[in-house]
């Protein structure tokens, strides 16, 4: 089991200080909740991320698919990552550090555009039986 006080005591002190002023879940944004400290270990031991970023934290949540997610250490970047895919390769930063993520507001990245077309031709190879090619029209 992790030690979560001295794991949080690594955490850089603006993201302490949010802790120490807020002991219940906030949702900064329409859709950013932070976890209040009494939540830590349960969110992190159900996302098993001693296994998975041992000097990791997860810190919050989209209400969705995402985590917000911070190294133990003085000095850290917010990260947002899958909660399916908690590997260090797939951390996206999303700011420098958690003061200046709490000073802008909890920005989030910007979603890309997708510039697909309407309408696109589908090919079929080989057609299983009547039912699958009448579900295709």
């Amino acid at each position: 089991m992790r030690d979560y006080d001295l794991l949080i005591q690594k955490t850089p002190p603006a993201y302490q200080a949010w802790l120490a002023d807020n002991p219940d879940e906030v949702l900064q944004t329409d859709v950013i909740g932070l976890y209040s400290r009494d939540s830590l270990p349960e969110r992190n031991e159900t996302n098993e991320m001693e296994t998975f970023l041992p000097d990791h934290l997860i810190i919050g949540d989209d209400s969705g698919d995402y985590v917000f997610v911070m190294r133990c250490s003085s000095e850290s970047p917010v990260y947002i990552v899958d909660h399916g895919s908690l590997r260090l390769d797939d951390l996206q930063e999303i700011a420098p550090s958690f003061s200046v993520w709490l000073e802008s507001g909890f920005p989030l990245p910007e979603e890309p555009e997708y510039h697909l077309p309407l309408r696109a031709d589908i090919y079929v190879d080989r057609v299983g039986d009547l039912k699958t090619m009448f579900a295709l029209q």
